[in-house]
């Protein structure tokens, strides 16, 4: 199965490195983002194409392991293999108890990025991995999940980054979302959380 990982050499760079191999030429079926301190992705990529043809999805997500060095902060609860609608999943992106608003344990079809000439946008901080998700699945059918915590993000090393711009990419989604309404109004209640804990970190 042709896949391919798309790196960064530097996570505060990251948007504009994918930018830039995504107009290139791509020729490989399925694509999977990557960034310093992650781990995984190279032994995840297989079973999850596999899991892509099996369920005929257009995304799949593996299980994963937030960390800060040695100390395991999060990991994804799932305990069955799920597949959901593109529009359900949606609504899960928002979902505070499993967070899925990043695109590093996710496997996409480049057909898909192609044919809608999704990228990155770079002037809106962390929620531009949220935005890319909310674009790519309003297009999307069918979303395999499994949950073996196949992937490890070290937040030490790349932490998420969400600050004043991520608010910006939280409006720009509730406008993308404007016919999704469960989906738009999970965006809106995460949105005041962020709002929340950015108040509170400039307090400190």
């Amino acid at each position: 199965m042709d896949i391919k990982i798309i790196s960064a050499d530097d996570g505060a760079t990251a948007y504009r490195q994918w930018n830039e191999v995504l107009k290139g030429n791509i020729t490989e079926e399925y694509l999977m983002f990557t960034q310093p301190g992650i781990e995984g992705e190279k032994d995840a990529a297989l079973p999850m194409a596999e899991e892509m043809a099996m369920a005929g999805a257009d995304m799949v997500t593996a299980g994963y392991t937030l960390c800060y060095g040695d100390e395991i902060l999060q990991e994804s609860p799932e305990k069955v293999r799920r597949v959901f609608s593109g529009e359900d999943m949606l609504c899960r992106i928002f979902y505070l108890q499993n967070e899925q608003g990043f695109v590093f344990n996710k496997l996409f079809r480049t057909d898909i990025i192609k044919r809608f000439k999704l990228k990155f946008r770079t002037n809106i901080g962390a929620g531009a991995e949220r935005l890319f998700l909310v674009n790519y699945l309003k297009r999307a059918e069918l979303v395999s999940m499994l949950p073996d915590h196949l992937m490890k993000w070290d937040l030490n090393i790349t932490p998420p980054g969400y600050d004043k711009d991520t608010r910006k990419a939280f409006s720009i989604m509730r406008r993308a979302l404007f016919f999704y309404g469960d989906a738009k109004y999970l965006c809106k209640m995460d949105m005041d959380y962020l709002k929340e804990e950015i108040t509170e970190d400039e307090e400190v």
